[in-house]
């Protein structure tokens, strides 16, 4: 290298007309010349390595926020889990709250209008007429109290599915969160591994 470098300045030199240099002053001009380049391109590297240090540390904090929210998560999924088991024991867990509930008012209101309740008088015949009006009134009560029943039913169905879907999409939506949460973390900890790899490389020359 420095044997090629020298060969250069003396066809320069011809070329000029001057004299060509001597061959111990110029090697010892080269190696300072060289030692300073190298000084001044590991300045360089440091400056560099400093500055992305200050921006690491804002990353190292960004790390410590998503380790936090993880952690968070994955509190709330081990108590659904533990809760529930799967989404299905939890739609299976609401779905049954609203249908007892729904059962109890309507035996409420059937006892309340049992035919069995209303006093009868053979002997009068208005007492007759009267009781044929009050279970005919009955049986159609009944038969409206069936009638919305089946209606509560399909609502329940109705609800039932909304919040399987709703449950569905809530989830879909924190997983692809989770997803690009993760996916950041893998970057930082790639461009962690480099910068520690390259200081690794300056501490050891």
């Amino acid at each position: 290298m420095v044997e090629t470098a020298y060969e250069f300045e003396c066809n320069r030199a011809e070329l000029l007309g001057l004299d060509k240099p001597d061959f111990q002053e110029f090697c010892k001009e080269y190696d300072a010349k060289k030692a300073a380049e190298e000084i001044a391109l590991e300045t360089e590297h440091l400056k560099e390595i400093e500055s992305e240090n200050e921006a690491l540390k804002g990353v190292s904090g960004g790390l410590e926020e998503l380790s936090s929210i993880l952690r968070s998560t994955q509190k709330r999924i081990t108590n659904f889990k533990v809760s529930y088991g799967s989404i299905t024991d939890y739609l299976k867990d609401k779905i049954g709250r609203r249908g007892s509930g729904a059962s109890t008012k309507s035996a409420n209101s059937e006892s309340t209008d049992d035919p069995q309740m209303i006093s009868q008088h053979p002997n009068d015949s208005s007492n007759e007429h009267l009781h044929t009006q009050e279970i005919k009134l009955v049986n159609d009560k009944g038969t409206t109290q069936f009638e919305n029943k089946g209606f509560e039913n399909d609502k329940e169905e109705v609800v039932a599915s909304h919040l399987d879907t709703d449950l569905s999409r809530a989830l879909d939506n924190h997983v692809d969160k989770l997803d690009s949460l993760v996916t950041k973390a893998e970057n930082c900890e790639i461009g962690l591994r480099h910068q520690n790899k390259q200081m690794k490389g300056f501490l050891g020359k």
